[in-house]
């Protein structure tokens, strides 16, 4: 299954956007891009948000829905073009090109490659893909005249449905002190007459996958909960992820409500801080902590 492309899966009252974070720290440059397509049927539109985690500012950029087009497993909105390989955009006085190289992709589980495992065949009002969990880019970019070659970090993930989740946690990560990454994300999702509770966590420590899911019988529990610091304890087995993250200066992006509306306000931040403990049995395997961490705390 190719979980970048384009799913279409209906004419209206519907969204689906694409979710591209690039980080660099030494050339303080950290942003996240949401190239996407919205069928509300009373205001269709493409559009990309940008959010400059540095001067934590966001804008979102309007488009013609006849600018969007995907062709050749990549998303393009007028000049603009996102893939799991490369990325242009250029807006207002901004203008960056990048090529992404060494990707850390997710192994398949229960016979596919999606975050949400199985939950994915069912019909839910809203879906969510890890494309890339840790990759690496190289580029340029050019701000206000000045060019400047940049090289890090990158994430890539997708989000498709009709609107997002009743509430929710999403926690993201790869700028830790040891070899990991991390996705964590859990959610109230309207199913038929049920509100079904689910989450998924995807770990990655030297290369190996760890994968903590409502579909293998793992057990997730918050245990403390303030309005910028949550504490998150998993369980599958033997193992046992910790999950401290404090959430930093959050900027209000705009997401989805019922029919794919965009006028739903979303609170995110690319400059919080986490620190991560996992055990299998009594034994640490490792404790580290993280930067640069994406962090949405919509659950209140």
């Amino acid at each position: 299954m190719n979980t970048f492309a384009y799913k279409d899966l209906k004419k209206k009252n519907y969204f689906e956007g694409w979710y591209q974070r690039i980080t660099d720290e030494n050339n303080n440059i950290n942003y996240a891009f949401m190239f996407a397509i919205t069928k509300d049927e009373h205001d269709p539109h493409a559009f990309i948000q940008v959010f400059n985690g540095v001067t934590n500012k966001s804008k979102y950029y309007r488009y013609e829905t006849s600018d969007f087009y995907y062709l050749n497993d990549a998303v393009y909105i007028k000049d603009n073009f996102l893939s799991p390989k490369s990325m242009f955009v250029r807006i207002d006085d901004i203008e960056i090109s990048v090529l992404f190289n060494e990707s850390q992709k997710l192994k398949k589980h229960y016979m596919s490659n999606s975050s949400m495992s199985f939950l994915s065949r069912f019909l839910l009002e809203c879906y969510q893909e890890v494309i890339v969990i840790d990759g690496t880019f190289s580029g340029e970019i050019l701000i206000d005249g000045e060019t400047q070659n940049i090289n890090g970090k990158g994430y890539l993930e997708k989000t498709f449905g009709s609107k997002f989740p009743e509430k929710w946690i999403w926690i993201q990560g790869n700028h830790f002190n040891k070899d990991v990454s991390l996705t964590f994300a859990h959610g109230i999702i309207p199913f038929l007459k049920w509100k079904v509770k689910g989450f998924f966590t995807i770990l990655i420590y030297n290369g190996k996958e760890y994968r903590f899911t409502s579909c293998n019988f793992s057990r997730m529990k918050i245990k403390k909960q303030l309005p910028e610091q949550i504490e998150i304890v998993i369980k599958k087995r033997r193992f046992k992820l910790i999950i401290n993250a404090k959430l930093i200066k959050p900027v209000k992006l705009v997401g989805p409500s019922k029919n794919g509306v965009m006028n739903l306000d979303v609170f995110e931040s690319i400059n919080s801080l986490a620190t991560l403990t996992f055990y299998k049995g009594r034994k640490i395997i490792f404790d580290t902590m993280g930067r640069s961490i994406g962090f949405e705390n919509m659950y209140d």
